[in-house]
């Protein structure tokens, strides 16, 4: 979904940017950084882009869609090889603790 802002039961802005992404089939949002300068009027934060808000807003809206992505590449990581093999390995070593337990 991508990089956006929330707004309080007033309807202000939080001052925090929000960011949403797909993990293990879950939808997962988390907090990213705040945000500074002035925010577009509309309450979408890529409207940024467009002219609206200030600079010093894109440019915290770019820090956050960089933070977005780090949170996606590091929670999305599959086990590298050597990890799953090792595994595999306690795995094995647990099924023969368990299996032998009649002969000692």
């Amino acid at each position: 979904m991508g990089v956006y802002l929330k707004t309080t039961k007033s309807g202000d802005f939080r001052p925090h940017f929000y960011g949403s992404y797909t993990l293990n089939g879950k939808r997962v949002e988390t907090s990213l950084n705040e945000w500074k300068g002035t925010p577009p009027a509309s309450g979408t934060a890529s409207d940024c882009l467009k002219g609206d808000g200030d600079l010093i807003f894109q440019e915290s809206y770019f820090e956050a869609k960089a933070k977005l992505e780090q949170h996606k590449k590091k929670y999305s990581e599959t086990p590298t090889e050597t990890e799953k093999s090792r595994l595999i390995e306690q795995r094995n070593e647990l099924n023969e603790r368990i299996f032998n337990l009649d002969n000692p």
